[in-house]
C-alpha cells in the first residue's frame, strides 16, 4: 500500500510541475517582400490620430528600427528601449497584419496591428477595433 501510495504521489507531483515553453519567433528569410519592403528602415514617431474622428493626440512613443528578416528595436533619444522579432499574420482591410514580440517570444496576449505606407518616407502602424474606431501611429523616415 506504501509503495502504490508513493508512486502515486511521484506521477502527482510530475505532473503539477510546470514546465517552461517558451517559444521564440524565428525568421531564416525575409519576411517583408516586394512592396513591404519599404516598411525596413529607421521611423521617427510624429503623432497619434484616433476614433471615429481624425483626432490629434499628444504622446511621445518611441521611434522604431524595423531591420532585415523580422529584427526591431524601439528606442529614444538614441537609447533602445524594446527589441524583439515581427511576425506577418494575413491581411486586413487590404494592409499587412503584424505582430510585435518584445525579446523574440512567442506570446498570445500580443494584439495585431495593420503596418502600411502612405508614401516611401510615411509609416502608419495601426489598430482597428471597428471600422469606424481606429488609432493610427505615424512616422516618418529618418534619414
Amino acid at each position: 500500500m506504501k509503495k502504490l501510495l508513493f508512486i502515486v504521489l511521484i506521477l502527482i507531483s510530475c505532473y503539477s510541475c510546470k514546465k517552461d515553453k517558451t517559444e521564440y519567433i524565428l525568421h531564416d528569410s525575409e519576411i517583408f517582400l516586394n512592396d513591404d519592403t519599404l516598411f525596413m528602415g529607421k521611423w521617427e514617431y510624429l503623432y497619434t490620430w484616433s476614433g471615429g474622428m481624425p483626432v490629434k493626440t499628444i504622446e511621445n512613443l518611441p521611434s522604431i528600427h524595423i531591420k532585415h528578416k523580422g529584427d526591431y528595436e524601439k528606442f529614444k533619444d538614441g537609447i533602445v528601449i524594446q527589441s524583439g522579432k515581427i511576425d506577418t499574420v494575413g491581411y486586413k482591410y487590404g494592409k499587412l497584419l503584424i505582430k510585435f514580440y518584445p525579446n523574440g517570444i512567442k506570446s498570445q496576449t500580443i494584439l495585431s496591428q495593420t503596418i502600411y505606407t502612405s508614401s516611401k518616407d510615411t509609416l502608419i502602424l495601426g489598430f482597428r477595433a471597428y471600422l469606424d474606431m481606429y488609432i493610427d501611429e505615424y512616422y516618418k523616415r529618418m534619414k
